[in-house]
């Protein structure tokens, strides 16, 4: 993923779910949510994939799934699917340095997410919103257009 992301976990017991927040701080975007008494990492399948690309790496800490898709050798010809859950005091921070990436709003599978279009075509862009019945934040990051791009996000569906 073209931008950095930081999660920092903390160690606090769990409290109940009050819900997610944002704060803009110039070129950062942070989200975090107060307490979160979901524990379990829950599982999502994709239902839709570009033709020609397979999973090349799962990488799977409990808190956080990542799922490589790529078509033949070349990484630019891939994208990753990642998800977490975060624990009480939890942040993401989301870095956009200037001009390089424009955010627009759009709705997946009915939740409001962010959407992270870069300028450069070196540079991946990157999908991001919340599934509120989880408490659960899912990410897309790819070197496609919106529609491409929204069709993945859309494509993933909640297992357990």
């Amino acid at each position: 993923i073209s931008f950095s992301m930081l999660l920092a976990f903390s160690t606090e017991t769990r409290a109940a779910v009050i819900g997610w927040f944002k704060e803009q701080f110039g070129t950062v975007t942070k989200y975090w949510t107060d307490a979160n008494e979901n524990t379990t990492l829950p599982t999502y399948e994709e239902t839709w994939i570009p033709d020609g690309y397979e999973v090349i790496q799962v990488e799977d800490t409990g808190d956080v799934r990542l799922i490589v898709y790529q078509l033949g050798d070349d990484i630019s010809n891939g994208f990753v699917i990642g998800y977490w859950i975060a624990p009480e005091d939890s942040k993401l921070l989301v870095e956009t340095f200037g001009d390089e990436y424009d955010i627009e709003q759009v709705t997946v599978n009915g939740f409001t997410g962010e959407f992270y279009i870069a300028q450069d075509p070196d540079n991946s862009s990157d999908l991001l919103w919340l599934d509120e019945r989880t408490n659960t934040i899912i990410s897309v990051g790819a070197y496609y257009d919106k529609v491409d791009m929204l069709r993945i996000a859309n494509g993933i569906r909640l297992v357990e």
